[in-house]
């Protein structure tokens, strides 16, 4: 079972099937985050939620220099996506919907979490 973060954020409900976009790579992301060279991390994306993800930005944690890691990821799907390390691993998480709804979630380690999880 995938490591979540931003579990307490997106929520916590039962997730449908699971439709893989067409961006997403074939193979399951082995169990540790890969730390590139440019400092950021790859972690999967999977949005759970009735809306399509139109953006989803990260910052260090405590930080307001939001940078966009993703953009549009249909409901259903998951990719994978780079996201600022920063000193510690801990980042702050944004997600903006096409229904409107935004979420945020603060002090993510994506260094220990390699999965992010929008659901409903």
């Amino acid at each position: 079972m995938a490591v979540t973060i931003a579990a307490a954020l997106f929520g916590d409900v039962a997730a449908p099937a699971l439709a893989q976009s067409e961006s997403a790579p074939a193979a399951p992301m082995k169990s540790k985050p890969k730390t590139l060279a440019d400092g950021t991390v790859t972690v999967k994306v999977i949005n759970w939620r009735m809306a399509d993800l139109v953006e989803l930005q990260a910052a260090e944690s405590g930080s307001a220099n939001w940078k966009k890691v993703l953009g549009a990821l249909k409901a259903g799907q998951w990719t994978t996506a780079k996201v600022p390390q920063g000193k510690n691993c801990h980042v702050d998480l944004r997600g903006k919907y096409a229904d409107g709804q935004s979420a945020d979630v603060s002090n993510v380690d994506i260094c220990a979490d390699k999965t992010v999880n929008l659901t409903n």
